[in-house]
């Protein structure tokens, strides 16, 4: 139980630093596009496509990141379900994790690419 606990609080921890992102970026969007395109800005919008596209991979390769050492299956939880693994995320809320982590990643990244000065937005990637 106690591990659990822990587990659940590490993962957690990164959703204020997520918020404060998120906060920044709404209120740099309601001054203006240009707001949005501050360095500053670009930079969390990259944070967030980092941390979106992170995660999802993390939700989709859970099972295998996490595997308990040893034969399967290795133990059973409270609820009778064989356990391979620390984390295993299955059906609807392994698909609505990586669709929620996705599509902030998406639209962060169509922000910063969106908000790259006009010489450079046709090809992003020789952007400093």
């Amino acid at each position: 139980a106690t591990h659990a606990v822990f587990a659940r609080t590490g993962a957690l921890a990164a959703v204020p630093v997520i918020a404060s992102c998120y906060a920044v970026l709404a209120s740099a969007s309601k001054t203006s596009w240009e707001e949005l395109g501050s360095p500053v800005c670009r930079r969390l919008n990259l944070a967030l496509v980092a941390s979106g596209v992170g995660s999802a991979l993390w939700v989709g390769f859970a099972p295998i990141l996490t595997r308990i050492p040893g034969p399967i299956p290795f133990s059973v939880n409270q609820f009778g379900q064989v356990l391979g693994a620390h984390q295993a995320y299955r059906g609807a809320t392994r698909a609505a994790l990586i669709g929620a982590y996705g599509s902030a990643a998406a639209l962060s990244a169509g922000v910063w690419a969106r908000t790259l000065p006009e010489d450079v937005r046709g090809k992003p990637w020789t952007w400093p």
